[in-house]
């Protein structure tokens, strides 16, 4: 009904209504079809950063397996000795089965995806590779179980302001029967750890804790509930400032 009471200031003197009716369904059907997940995974891509290679891929599974559609997009990331796979709405994993054959992994794409997942059949490119930044004045910068994104997104934001910090690192943990996991960056200076969770607030969360601590007791920090160590799942993934290799390059669930 809106559309209906703005078109005829529109339309040009003369044009039929039916004429007019058929152009608006034009317009209007490929972009209410249009599938979301590209524009997540081209969001992905610019929170990756550019100095890293990224690639936005279209994902075919054509028998629906793992409860994926039939054709999705995702991004494939390098991270420091792995490949890595953000899906729109489920989250990322490692595709890599063997760490340190990033270079393979990229010329083999096909077959890595296929060993990830079986619904992970084929892949192709986007025909419109737009790896223009988005507007940030107009599209919502956070993405769908996106939590591992962002944490390397604020991994980059915190390099940009000051020399590396004496540790970092991706902390990821779930219990032990969780499906899901959760992604923030840890870091430590002078001594003191951080935390950076974007769920929980913009700025950094200081944890009391002792020099060194281990990944269980980094999420035992975290978690609201308490659980005891057998009912959890920690790891973390070391972060050093980007390689050359990884700037010049074309899975499981982590878990301890």
């Amino acid at each position: 009904m809106a559309m209906a009471t703005r078109w005829p200031a529109l339309r040009p003197a003369g044009m039929p209504r039916l004429l007019l009716a058929l152009l608006v369904l034009t317009v209007a059907i490929p972009a209410a079809f249009a599938d979301p997940t590209l524009a997540e995974a081209r969001l992905a891509r610019h929170l990756v950063g550019p100095e890293r290679w990224a690639q936005v891929i279209r994902i075919d599974n054509p028998r629906r397996l793992s409860g994926y559609p039939a054709a999705f997009h995702a991004l494939a990331f390098e991270l420091e000795d792995r490949l890595w796979l953000y899906v729109p709405g489920t989250g990322t994993q490692s595709l890599s089965l063997v760490a340190g054959r990033n270079a393979q992994d990229k010329t083999n794409l096909t077959e890595v995806l296929r060993a990830a997942d079986p619904a992970f059949q084929s892949y192709t490119l986007p025909k419109d590779d737009d790896t223009s930044a988005p507007n940030q004045a107009g599209d919502s910068p956070a993405i769908s179980e996106g939590c591992f994104i962002h944490a390397l997104a604020a991994w980059r934001i915190l390099l940009a302001r000051g020399p590396a910090p004496e540790t970092a690192g991706i902390l990821i943990y779930h219990g032990a029967t969780a499906s899901r996991g959760h992604a923030v960056l840890y870091y430590s200076v002078a001594g003191k750890h951080y935390v950076l969770d974007e769920a929980r607030s913009a700025e950094p969360i200081v944890l009391p804790l002792p020099p060194r601590p281990d990944p269980r007791t980094l999420a035992l920090t975290l978690l609201e509930t308490p659980r005891t160590t057998s009912d959890l799942r920690a790891k973390l993934l070391r972060l050093h400032p980007i390689s050359r290799r990884e700037q010049t390059g074309p899975a499981r669930a982590v878990e301890t």
